[in-house]
């Protein structure tokens, strides 16, 4: 679930980087920074994924494991 979920907002803040850079050629400053504070939101939303992921994989007993040897 959580890679689909991670894919999902990579592709959001990708898609928000092309209409924020359209709304600046269009001239539309205040719709550009409307986009960069949702942008914000969904890349912190990847952060917190990505660190959910890496403590999930630190709390594997394989990974733990792998680690010691």
């Amino acid at each position: 679930m959580i890679p689909l979920t991670l894919e999902k907002l990579k592709r959001d803040s990708r898609r928000l980087d092309h209409n924020i850079q359209r709304m600046k050629k269009k001239g539309r400053n205040d719709a550009a920074s409307r986009l960069k504070a949702k942008k914000a939101l969904v890349d912190a939303q990847i952060v917190n994924i990505r660190s959910e992921e890496h403590t999930s994989e630190l709390q594997s007993h394989l990974n733990l494991v792998c680690r010691l040897l």
